[in-house]
C-alpha cells in the first residue's frame, strides 16, 4: 500500500517504527477516504484485540518450548 505524504508526516510526528506501522496496517480497520485513499483506524478495540491475539500466540510458543 502506498503511503501518502500526509500519512508519512503523521507517522514521523508520532515516531512510529516500521514494525509498529506493520502491526497497525495488519490489524487496523480500513476506511475509504477522500481522493481514493484508505484510512487505517487503530483504536482501543483494535489494540485490545491485537494484544489478546499476541498473548495467545506467546502462550502457544511457550507450550511448544517445553
Amino acid at each position: 500500500m502506498k503511503i501518502t505524504n500526509h500519512a508519512q508526516k503523521r507517522i514521523n510526528q508520532r515516531g512510529f517504527s516500521k514494525s509498529t506501522l506493520e502491526v497497525i496496517m495488519k490489524n487496523g480497520i480500513n476506511e475509504n477516504a477522500r481522493g481514493g485513499a484508505i484510512r487505517v483506524y487503530f483504536g482501543n478495540k483494535e489494540h485490545q484485540k491485537t494484544v489478546a491475539e499476541l498473548k495467545k500466540a506467546i502462550q502457544m510458543l511457550n507450550k511448544m518450548k517445553l
